[in-house]
């Protein structure tokens, strides 16, 4: 008797510990205070454990947001993600581990976001203090209401650059700029229409620019200098756009040509075994249902690698004024907008899956369409997005943009008529008042997810800041 109470003195603590090591934590936090846009992506941290061995997947949800998930190694994961919300509400923030939801500690608060208006703006600085940042956020945003953040230590930047376009101002001085890659920062930040700003307290006329590839420019606020690289972008801002589907309100979706040779050709090589199993009385009813149910299982392997979605795209170039395709004409200061957008047509109802590339946004028609398409971004351990995921049904349609911006235009000859499909998306989105439509050309759309093309629609030329607009 005293052996068991004895053993059990020992063994309960460590059942005890054991049980409580099985318990996955998880902790999530907002880098940026919860500050965000709607529309536009943020930064999520999160911090998880459980005593699962193996590969796990880590998933975070919340009302009115795009689901995020990445793969969790050996029982732990220490990500910082893009998160989207496309509304100022967003419901209760929930985590799961391989479809477990994980409780959230009592110690932890809630995930508060808070949503800014239109007139505000979000700085976000790694060097100076706030009073610094929010003056030099007024000077360059005609005295709007700003809003400083400090970027975390050890957080600032982290994961894909992308988490960070819900900023509209980004402050760095020149060695944390060297440090995170100069040219992927211009690259990656500008085109989202984040604001970037190198504090230096040499900079001045007579110092070169941090890059001189791109149109800085050089600004004093108060007894501090910066270099600051300011883009504003023209096109959809990331929230609902009904306008963008009007593209495609005519558009019917068939059946991609080579979807139906493959279908064919399975069904021309099974109906020549049937046959010759027919021919080979009586054994050939074995042959029969043999290769019946191998029929079966390699028409269910193909349909699952063959969903069937259809697409259709096109790429929209806003030269700056004075730009030109022409790589011998010396550019004026500015940087060219390439918006490529993708069409996505559901034959049936699918799971489909698109790549990311770049600074890739699903544009939704409405709130309800967002909720219908139960979108998930996927993305690596460390952070990094590579995959969308979407629900869609028979006749629904699906825009993606991936939007990127440079110092130079490609070496492009714009002509005339007019004849692509993206024309009237351009007239009623892109156009501003001094603009035209310089023409279009053909070019395979770069954001096209690895459907089969149904059409590749030329691409259009727009040229900014000319004497009238396009059609007057």
């Amino acid at each position: 008797m005293k052996h068991w109470v004895v053993a059990i003195t020992f063994l309960l603590p460590l059942f005890c510990l054991s049980g409580a090591r099985a318990n996955p934590e998880a902790e999530v936090t907002l880098p940026l205070r919860g500050f965000f846009h709607p529309g536009r992506y943020m930064p999520l941290h999160v911090v998880a454990t459980t005593s699962q061995s193996g590969e796990q997947q880590l998933r975070v949800d919340a009302g009115g947001s795009m689901s995020v998930v990445c793969p969790m190694n050996n029982g732990s994961a220490d990500v910082l993600m893009p998160w989207i919300c496309y509304s100022d509400q967003m419901g209760a923030v929930s985590v799961t581990i391989d479809g477990v939801e994980v409780p959230r500690p009592t110690t932890m608060p809630p995930v508060e976001v808070r949503a800014l208006t239109a007139e505000q703006r979000l700085v976000g600085y790694a060097t100076g203090d706030a009073q610094e940042a929010v003056a030099l956020g007024r000077a360059l945003s005609a005295d709007r209401e700003c809003i400083a953040c400090p970027l975390p230590p050890g957080q600032a930047l982290a994961g894909s650059p992308a988490a960070w376009e819900t900023l509209d101002l980004l402050i760095l001085d020149r060695a944390a700029a060297m440090m995170q890659s100069l040219p992927s920062l211009t690259q990656s930040l500008v085109p989202m229409g984040v604001a970037l700003a190198i504090r230096d307290s040499q900079a001045g006329e007579g110092n070169a620019s941090p890059d001189p590839q791109w149109p800085w420019r050089h600004i004093t606020v108060g007894e501090v200098g910066y270099w600051v690289l300011l883009y504003t972008a023209v096109g959809p801002d990331g929230t609902y756009s009904p306008d963008v589907y009007r593209v495609v309100d005519h558009w019917q979706p068939r059946w991609p040509t080579s979807y139906r040779r493959q279908a064919l050709l399975i069904a021309v090589v099974y109906s020549l075994c049937l046959l010759g199993g027919l021919l080979l009385r009586p054994r050939g009813i074995v042959w029969i249902v043999v290769l019946t149910s191998v029929a079966i299982g390699v028409a269910e392997l193909w349909r699952r690698t063959h969903w069937p979605v259809t697409a259709r795209g096109g790429d929209v170039l806003l030269m700056p004024a004075g730009a030109s395709s022409n790589p011998d004409i010396a550019q004026t200061p500015g940087l060219v907008q390439i918006d490529s957008w993708s069409f996505h047509a559901a034959l049936a109802t699918s799971f489909i899956d698109c790549r990311w590339a770049g600074l890739t946004k699903p544009i939704f028609y409405s709130e309800q369409q967002m909720s219908r398409f139960s979108p998930i971004l996927y993305c690596a351990q460390d952070g990094q997005p590579h995959t969308f995921h979407f629900t869609m049904t028979p006749g629904e349609k699906l825009a993606l943009l991936m939007r990127s911006a440079g110092p130079r235009p490609p070496n492009v000859t714009p002509s005339v008529p007019v004849t692509s499909a993206l024309e009237p998306l351009v007239r009623m989105i892109y156009l501003r008042e001094g603009d035209e439509i310089a023409g279009q050309f053909q070019a395979n759309p770069s954001a096209t997810m690895g459907w089969e093309e149904e059409e590749l629609w030329p691409a259009m030329v727009v040229q900014r800041g000319a004497t009238k607009p396009s059609g007057e």
